[in-house]
């Protein structure tokens, strides 16, 4: 069961900006619908306070947007797998 409540947002990321250069999640430096672009760490703060259920949907496939944190290292963003690559964050065009 989600911890997001009825009243929450979803947004559909459809778009992400990297740290150049990169190649990983852990480049990502924000993400975007067609409306707004959060800053990584807006995201995260947003995620992390369930105000907005970010996620991606290609082909009918939807994959939540979370937060990795690793140890020692800086959180960053990325889809739950789920085996199909074409909605994963890095998949993604690029937000201009």
């Amino acid at each position: 069961m989600s911890t997001y409540g009825a009243s929450s947002n979803r947004v559909q990321i459809t778009c992400v900006r990297l740290q150049s250069p990169g190649t990983r999640s852990e480049h990502i430096t924000h993400i975007g619908s067609g409306a707004r672009i959060w800053t990584k760490a807006e995201a995260i703060r947003e995620i992390d306070s369930n105000r907005i259920y970010f996620y991606t949907l290609v082909n009918g496939v939807e994959a939540k947007v979370h937060v990795v944190r690793p140890n020692g290292g800086e959180p960053y963003l990325h889809t739950s797998p789920d085996g199909y690559g074409p909605n994963n964050l890095l998949e993604l065009p690029t937000c201009y």
